[in-house]
């Protein structure tokens, strides 16, 4: 079988709770940002949200945009380390259920499945405390190499630069996919991954992408200027005939094609009320990853992935409630 789109992340189960802005000041968390921490500093960051509303959900960058790409219609596989805990059983039967293949061996081990805390403010901003645990075991060994070269898309993020094992499984698969004439897009993921890697990305980006997906502090942590326009011009700069999109919140996204840059509008509208905004990055990377491998245009792409955004916001979690709408054939009308 042969995939739209091959998705090599973080597996991460996410513990997602809504939170005060003084419950966050009380923590080490900058808000709005993503921070490693080892288990013990997570175990007692939940234990301060005891008694209030956490939900268990299975997350992680790419692999929330491979949800929201299934979502749509696409034909998908996602590869990421999990243990053989309930959790990360809990994780590999929320993809295999909806028909996203998971062709990775579960880690047989002590080391428990990768956890996300997701503190969300009252402004729908979220701020995540990741421990990796089982995650950081991913290896280039795990990689399906055969799925990779008849894929249309391959799909990784920024977080796996972090640790050496899941870095060189990503080397691999860009590797592969380069010698299949599989087309790579990579996410940068956080300005904080893009702070510590950014000769790294600025290589890999020049080297192997040909698609790139960022917000807009992410481009301007990369490109060392102020505005997204500019940001965006440099990373066009470096990608030459790619593709790059830079997401601006509710002002909508901005696309480079082979140089050449506009804007697409929001699809938010006044009816529309955030409560969180975590994923909504990876629901509009997901969307427009679909749109192209079904041949859409770079702007009805980033039309369809400003929706899914927009959808996103609205619910609690990272991930589009597909019981409640039917992306595939909302995707038809665009």
């Amino acid at each position: 079988m042969t995939f739209d789109i091959f998705g090599l992340g973080n597996a991460i189960v996410d513990n997602t709770v809504f939170v005060s802005d003084d419950f966050l000041k009380e923590t080490s968390l900058s808000k709005g940002s993503m921070k490693l921490v080892n288990a013990k500093e997570q175990v007692e960051l939940i234990a301060r949200c005891q008694g209030l509303a956490l939900e268990l959900k299975a997350g992680g960058s790419v692999a929330n945009s491979i949800w929201s790409a299934m979502a749509s219609g696409a034909r998908v596989a996602f590869s990421g380390k999990v243990s053989t805990d309930e959790a990360g059983l809990f994780y590999k039967n929320e993809f295999t259920k909806h028909g996203i293949e998971f062709p990775v061996s579960l880690l047989e081990s002590d080391i428990p499945t990768g956890t996300c805390l997701v503190l969300t403010s009252p402004d729908a901003e979220r701020t995540m405390s990741t421990n990796l645990s089982a995650a950081i075991h991913l290896s280039a060994d795990d990689l399906d190499l055969e799925l990779i070269a008849t894929s249309k898309y391959l799909f990784c993020e920024g977080y796996l630069w972090t640790q050496e094992p899941s870095r060189k499984a990503c080397l691999s698969a860009f590797e592969q996919a380069k010698k299949a004439g599989v087309s790579i897009a990579f996410s940068y993921s956080d300005p904080f991954v893009v702070e510590q890697f950014r000769d790294d990305f600025r290589n890999i980006s020049k080297e192997y992408c040909d698609l790139i997906f960022c917000n807009a502090l992410e481009a301007s942590s990369l490109a060392q200027r102020e505005t997204a326009l500019s940001s965006l011009e440099y990373i066009a700069s470096i990608l030459g005939q790619g593709q790059a999109f830079v997401t601006l919140g509710r002002e909508g996204s901005l696309i480079c094609d082979a140089g050449n840059i506009e804007k697409c509008p929001s699809k938010f509208n006044n009816s529309i009320k955030s409560i969180d905004s975590n994923g909504a990055g990876d629901a509009f990377a997901g969307g427009v990853l679909h749109a192209l491998s079904q041949n859409s245009t770079c702007l009805e792409a980033a039309c369809w992935g400003n929706f899914l955004g927009a959808e996103l916001v609205q619910i609690h979690g990272a991930r589009l409630d597909i019981n409640k709408k039917d992306y595939k054939e909302a995707f038809k009308r665009i």
